[in-house]
Order: structure tokens, then C-alpha cells, then sequence
């Protein structure tokens, strides 16, 4: 992940992440055992802040705005190791017609 990227509503930055990461590891790593047992309250991770940013300067219409949606590193982390730990069987577990995010 990029650093200098966006802190989440939590203030957490990347940056933070990567620099305490042999402080915080054992924490993280029982989040992301929580996370595969399946005992794990999603929605205390999975917050976000929505808002619009303007794509040209003196934006009056929707049309010309992007939404982006500000998420905590946190889940950012626990979001991209899933991704990897399932991607060769995404073919197999999902729709034909839910392969959006899908290699490939």
C-alpha cells in the first residue's frame, strides 16, 4: 500500500502500519485469525466515509464529481489478504456474471 495514502476515519495512516508493524503484527494477525473462523464483528471494521471529489474546478453538477469512500487501513489490510487468499478459487465460488473484481 502507499504510504502517504489517506488515513481512515480511524487516523491510522498506512505509514503508521508499516512502521509499528512488529509492535502491532501479533494484533493484526489474530484480527485476520478472527476474521477466517468466522468470528469476527465485521461491521466495527467496515466503516467508511463517503464524500464527493470535485473532477473539474468549479464542479456545480453530480456528474461532475467522483465519490471516493475513506476506509480504516485496518480493514484496507484484512479486505487485500482475503483477496489474495481466495483468488484462485474466485472463479469456482462466484457467478459467471460477478466477476467484476476478478482477474482475468
Amino acid at each position: 500500500m502507499n504510504p502517504s495514502s489517506s488515513p481512515g476515519p480511524d487516523g491510522l495512516p498506512v505509514k503508521f502500519f508499516q512502521t509499528f508493524w512488529e509492535v502491532i503484527k501479533p494484533e493484526v494477525m489474530a484480527l485476520f485469525e478472527e476474521f477466517f473462523v468466522g468470528s469476527i464483528d465485521l461491521t466495527r471494521l467496515n466503516y467508511g466515509i463517503i464524500t464527493h471529489i470535485p473532477k473539474v474546478i468549479g464542479a456545480s453538477d453530480i456528474r461532475q464529481f467522483r465519490p471516493i469512500k475513506v476506509i480504516n487501513v485496518i480493514f484496507r489490510i484484512l479486505t487485500k489478504g482475503y483477496a489474495i487468499r481466495v483468488a484462485p478459487i474466485a472463479d469456482r465460488i462466484t457467478h459467471p456474471d460477478q466477476s467484476t473484481f476478478i482477474q482475468g
